[in-house]
């Protein structure tokens, strides 16, 4: 490629700018100063916070670098750029810098023809001496649902901070929010006619002494910021009384008199455990605090929320909060529980730290130098393209880089590929499944090479999919692979539902049945869920999914699943971490809420693991002459049962334009049945979805249960 440099005249004209060259722009708040490296933006007190410098286009070879600049206005300066690498000098790019009532405001425009890529510029901005560029910070609002569904957060902005130690600059993000350094930001051009693009960068000059969520309020112009905190990473306690803080800012920049304030929250039983009503003025600026105190019981689940009016428009908040004691796991090796993925959020410790306490014992992708510690075991997992056949000459050394990684990473087991058969026809399949087995012979030679101990297992399968089962089989893969990986999707049925179709025992039983004609291979579970995107009929809600994910893990052991894993710990996706979009149920897979607080089916996990916990499984429970189902287990700590009521099915839900989730609190179930059961024990022990104990007293070798949809586990009954 042809390369031109800047001349030493040119070079020796930039450099040489005079006094009359500075160009200067305030308003009292903020002020904009070109010299020769670029603009300058200065707080109130004049001191240096951000500057602006050359624009890159990454993708091409052109930069742009500010020259001049002049005043248009009272608080306005055009920047001029020249254009370095650009041999046919085609390419044109200016810049409006105002300075608005809030911050300021940024205008790009951008010319050049076709060939020039226009879609990775990156605008160098470099914090000052002080100034510390902050995360992302992604805002919120809680929005009530039309028909009186569940409410559900909303997107308002993408913000980064740019903190001084008297005055903030928050960036509005208008591009990708991970194409960044130091020192970049992504500045993504919009196409505005051929030829000519144009962008816009805007910051709001807030006081540092305000927080994240407050100062996006202030950005947004609500009048309010409400967050409810605690000095708990996940708002889970062990024990005592739970004890949490509630934020109330006015952002407004006036005297806000007699807001009428609401707090409440319900157990997991829909009692309202905490109900506050009050009256507040707030100075502008003022933030007030009010604390939230939950009842103090072995283990329960809390759901709060916060309201206040303003205007005719209400302002809300939500979080949820656990007590959930500690627990001691004496047969790890026995469990086949795990997570498929996570997040380092809040930070990766405290996430391991939680991931041992629910009980994970595996990990689908991991380091075990790192994760032995918690007593988790991690697997390998990694994935290449479905369509192109391993090329020695040009894939060589990366499958021996995947086999020395994964080695000293001590994986003992590695699901290569993932899904590589969704929405595939069958002649797809055949020819991916051909693919993959030119990769696993590769890596079975260097993995017998280096001499590493691990089981291969195969490309994660979306669904139950025998076909591709045969597919692979047929292509060879077979002697290849030491077990087959499944993921068994879920739509709106529990997790029990069997047959063809998008359902979990159903799915693993299909392919538990082709394994065996094939011959015996472990099955691995890669990828089981419980999406609880609000209002969708087709996923759970969020009590549902404290029972399914109960019901998940103990099907697992009674399908005799070598490993099922748990798809996701966090709420969110891996290119919009803590993001949100209401509208794509991938960002509702999580055990934890956006703010980190637990879902019921976090709870549900730890009862899974806590009541499994070197569980052998003996039989389904069929009743004749009843709807109840179930399942009998061997366990450490004497005979278990899990079992349910199904008269009202295994659907969950149906497809009708006014569906709508419950709320977490409210059963969901229609029947509730009592039904007499055998046991020789003075009393049973019963456990709910979230591990709530209730011992039941016997009479006369008889004892009462009442029984829904939900699973309930049970210690002490006769099934014989």
């Amino acid at each position: 490629m042809k390369t031109y440099a800047l001349s030493l005249s040119a070079f020796f004209m930039a450099a040489a700018l005079s006094a009359a060259d500075i160009v200067e722009v305030s308003n009292g708040n903020n002020a904009l100063k070109f010299d020769r490296d670029g603009v300058m933006i200065l707080d109130e007190q004049r001191k240096p916070m951000l500057k602006f410098q050359r624009i890159r286009f990454v993708w091409s070879p052109p930069e742009a670098v500010p020259v001049s600049a002049e005043k248009t206005g009272p608080g306005t300066l055009k920047v001029n750029y020249r254009i370095v690498k650009d041999h046919d000098e085609k390419i044109k790019v200016s810049s409006l810098f105002s300075l608005t009532d809030g911050g300021i405001r940024i205008k790009y425009k951008v010319s050049a023809p076709k060939e020039v890529r226009t879609g990775g510029v990156m605008q160098l901005m470099v914090p000052q001496k002080g100034i510390v560029k902050g995360a992302v910070y992604k805002s919120g609002i809680w929005t009530r649902a039309k028909n009186g569904g569940v409410p559900y957060e909303e997107k308002d902005r993408y913000l980064k901070p740019f903190r001084g130690p008297e005055q903030t600059l928050w960036l509005e993000i208008p591009g990708n929010h991970t194409w960044c350094t130091e020192t970049t930001e992504h500045l993504p051009l919009k196409k505005e006619k051929e030829g000519e693009w144009e962008s816009e960068y805007v910051f709001r000059s807030v006081p540092s002494s305000l927080n994240a969520c407050e100062s996006a309020a202030v950005f947004g112009g609500r009048p309010l910021a409400l967050q409810i905190t605690s000095d708990k990473v996940f708002h889970i306690w062990e024990s005592g009384t739970p004890e949490l803080k509630l934020e109330v800012t006015n952002t407004s920049g006036k005297v806000l008199k007699a807001l009428p304030l609401t707090v409440f929250a319900f157990d997991y039983d829909g009692k309202k455990v905490l109900d506050l009503k009050d009256r507040l003025d707030l100075a502008p600026g003022e933030r007030r605090s009010v604390v939230l105190k939950l009842p103090g019981e072995k283990r329960n689940l809390y759901f709060l929320e916060a309201s206040v009016p303003v205007g005719g428009r209400e302002f809300f908040t939500r979080t949820n909060a656990a007590l959930l004691p500690p627990h001691e796991y004496r047969y790890p090796e026995k469990s086949n529980i795990g997570i498929a993925a996570f997040f380092d959020q809040p930070d990766r410790t405290s996430v391991l730290k939680l991931m041992k306490r629910i009980g994970v014992h595996y990990y689908r992708q991991g380091d075990n130098r790192e994760t032995a510690k918690y007593g988790i075991v991690s697997f390998a997992h990694n994935n290449v393209s479905a369509t192109v056949p391993f090329r020695p000459e040009k894939d060589g050394k990366r499958v021996k880089k995947m086999v020395a990684d994964f080695q000293k990473r001590r994986n003992p087991v590695w699901e290569f590929g993932n899904e590589w058969n969704f929405n595939k026809p069958m002649k797809e399949k055949q020819r991916r499944a051909a693919v993959y087995v030119t990769w696993a012979k590769a890596l079975k030679e260097e993995i017998a090479k280096r001499g590493y101990e691990v089981r291969l297992i195969s490309v994660g399968l979306a669904g139950g999919d025998i076909g591709f089962v045969r597919a692979l089989q047929e292509a060879g893969a077979w002697p290849l692979i030491d077990g087959v990986a499944l993921h068994p999707g879920r739509g709106n049925s529990t997790p029990d539902a069997v047959g063809n179709g998008w359902f979990y025992r159903g799915a693993i039983q299909r392919v538990k049945k082709q394994i065996a004609e094939l011959g015996e291979k472990p099955l691995h579970l890669t990828e089981v869920y419980a999406c609880t995107q609000p209002n969708n009929w087709w996923v759970d809600s969020y009590r549902q999914g404290a029972e399914n994910v109960l019901l998940t893990f103990a099907l697992g052991v009674a399908e005799k699943a070598a490993s099922v894993l748990f798809y996701q710990m966090h709420n969110g996706v891996w290119a919009d971490v803590n993001g949100i979009n209401p509208k794509d149920r991938e960002y509702d897979y999580g055990l934890l809420m956006r703010d980190n607080s637990p879902k019921p089916s976090l709870m549900g996990f730890a009862t899974a693991a806590e009541h499994l916990d070197g569980a052998e499984f003996i039989r389904n429970i069929e009743i004749p002459g009843t709807k109840i189902r179930g399942m009998e287990y061997s366990t450490p700590r004497g005979k278990m049962a899990i079992v349910y009521d199904r008269t009202d099915g295994t659907r969950q839900s149906k497809n009708t334009k006014d569906f709508v989730h419950r709320e977490a609190w409210v059963d969901h179930w229609k029947t509730h049945r009592a039904h007499d059961f055998k046991s020789n024990l003075k009393e049973v022990r019963t456990v709910d979805a979230i591990g709530r104990e209730t011992k039941i007293p016997v009479r006369e070798g008889i004892v009462s249960l009442t029984l829904s949809g939900a699973p309930l586990i049970v210690y002490g009954l006769e099934l014989d």
